[in-house]
């Protein structure tokens, strides 16, 4: 009897124990991506950012501009009237993607306006 007692007892510290563990944390890989950054910015138009100011990017072989909002890339400063072409490490971390700047490969002046969904 004192046995089985002992077995329930370990049973539910290790049930206890496990249910206290968050599997969710297991991380996501880190992916480095390049990104062209347009000189200017827009009005964020996405309802939960609305009002706020947005990048424009095109990340990768992208061909559009298209919106980054906030908080953007980690380590990054935007200054208007320079395009930039940047190295950025991606990371999945439910339920959000963070950016993180790991170099700045190009700043170029530029006076153009970039516009989402147009090249």
């Amino acid at each position: 009897m004192r046995r089985m007692r002992r077995l329930s007892l370990l049973g539910v510290a290790v049930a206890g124990a496990l249910s206290a563990c968050d599997f969710n944390l297991v991380p996501y890989p880190k992916v480095d991506v390049p990104y062209t950054v347009a000189p200017n910015r827009i009005t964020c138009t996405a309802s939960t950012f609305q009002g706020q100011s947005c990048l424009l990017i095109k990340r990768g072989e992208e061909t559009l501009w298209r919106e980054l909002e906030p908080p953007f890339i980690g380590g990054f400063t935007h200054e208007i009237g320079f395009r930039y072409r940047l190295l950025v490490s991606e990371q999945f971390v439910p339920p959000v993607t963070t950016y993180t700047l790991k170099q700045v490969l190009e700043k170029t002046p530029d006076a153009t306006t970039a516009l989402p969904g147009q090249p």
